[in-house]
């Protein structure tokens, strides 16, 4: 009698388990069910930028150190729903112009970066009003967006939809079939994929816009859609 070894009997256990599991779905049905949401983007955010150009770098870091400070100052008065301020840059360099192939030194530039988030996308106008009162030269913005909270509960909230939606499957395909439908035998889970994203809004935010506050711009977030999938396999009585 030949002695089957490890592999042999790894592969023979493999192979009763996938015909076991092809015989289970071959007496059932199975299903994809899916949920499609459409997610209105929750947070917001505005990024600032602030250089001071200077012969001495120790006096372009003070600088740029006192607006950012200032900047701080006036985004934290503004009491924005769940904000969050960010510093995102921090460098120093020289600066070099080019004549005649000669290099000339214009100074030392410190960079400082901020990024302000919240929760009130009606009021992300108001933080490029206030970049323009303060004369800052570089911003980007606003970015609207879903936050990984709100994506985690809408895809759980999913999947009792997508549950349903695949039995109502099942049903109609044991319809057709002139047979009844069983309970479910199993359910594996699909991910959560964004269907047509639509790019979150970004502009370049200039300073000559009006220094009245009144002149704050409306900014209207965009939605996007969620699909989640799942398999589930329902036996036949």
């Amino acid at each position: 009698m030949k002695i089957l070894n490890r592999w042999n009997v790894l592969i023979l256990v493999f192979a009763l388990w996938s015909s076991a599991s092809l015989a289970s779905e071959l007496r059932g049905f199975s299903v994809t069910g899916e949920c499609l949401k459409t997610l209105i983007p929750d947070r917001g955010a505005f990024q600032f930028n602030l250089e001071s150009l200077e012969a001495q770098p120790g006096i372009a870091i003070k600088k740029s150190t006192e607006a950012y400070n200032q900047l701080k100052e006036r985004v934290q008065k503004l009491k924005l729903k769940n904000a969050l301020i960010e510093t995102t840059d921090f460098s120093v360099y020289e600066e070099f112009d080019w004549n005649n192939n000669q290099r000339k030194s214009k100074g030392f530039r410190a960079r400082m970066g901020m990024r302000v988030e919240t929760s009130e996308l009606a009021r992300l106008g108001e933080l490029i009003q206030l970049g323009a009162d303060l004369k800052i030269k570089n911003m980007s913005g606003p970015e609207n967006f879903v936050s990984m909270e709100m994506r985690q509960k809408e895809h759980e909230s999913c999947l009792e939809t997508a549950l349903k939606n695949a039995k109502d499957k099942a049903e109609k395909l044991a319809v057709a079939g002139n047979v009844k439908l069983g309970p479910v035998t199993s359910v594996v889970e699909g991910d959560a994929v964004v269907v047509d994203p639509v790019p979150s809004f970004r502009g370049m935010a200039k300073m000559e816009m009006a220094s009245s506050a009144d002149a704050a711009p409306q900014v209207d977030p965009r939605s996007e859609k969620m699909r989640v999938t799942l398999r589930a396999v329902y036996s036949i009585k």
